[in-house]
């Protein structure tokens, strides 16, 4: 129970009891903390900011991407399964806006294998985030091979 016992002595509807109760008090925090994070956007336009960063403050926004990958290998490692859904989105984002190949030079031609790199490390780190028995795993071992059977001890 929440913080507010001692109103339950004195209005006994259960309509009064769901609305005291810590359920969701605790549903109405989250309510409040995810349309306060939604509305980030309105205050701090992304684009504009690294726009802003690179052309007047070019050390900053290398201090930051540096901070990225520091953080985006503690993902890897903790998080494999996410990390590698990231690196999948960022994969087909940078094959999406490839420039439409005109003539089939590498310089033409290496944006699109760099996003199919990127898609397919993603799917290894989904892989290694996955057991090979269970569910998903089952399903990545047998389309893919993988991720590889555990060794038994």
């Amino acid at each position: 129970m929440s913080n507010y016992d001692w109103i339950f002595k004195d209005h006994p509807s259960r309509f009064f009891r769901l609305i005291m109760s810590a359920k969701v008090e605790k549903a109405m925090l989250i309510l409040a903390v995810i349309s306060t994070v939604a509305t980030f956007a309105d205050f701090i336009d992304p684009a504009a900011t690294i726009a802003y960063l690179a052309a007047h403050q070019p050390v900053v926004a290398k201090a930051l991407a540096a901070a990225l990958i520091v953080l985006g290998f503690m993902l890897r490692g903790y998080l494999p399964k996410i990390y590698g859904t990231i690196e999948i989105c960022i994969g087909l984002m940078v094959i999406r806006y490839t420039p439409d190949i005109v003539s089939p030079t590498i310089p033409a031609v290496l944006p699109l294998l760099t996003g199919a790199y990127v898609g397919v490390r993603g799917l290894d780190n989904i892989a290694k985030g996955l057991k090979a028995e269970k569910g998903v795993g089952r399903l990545f071992n047998i389309l893919f091979r993988n991720p590889a059977k555990e060794k038994q001890k």
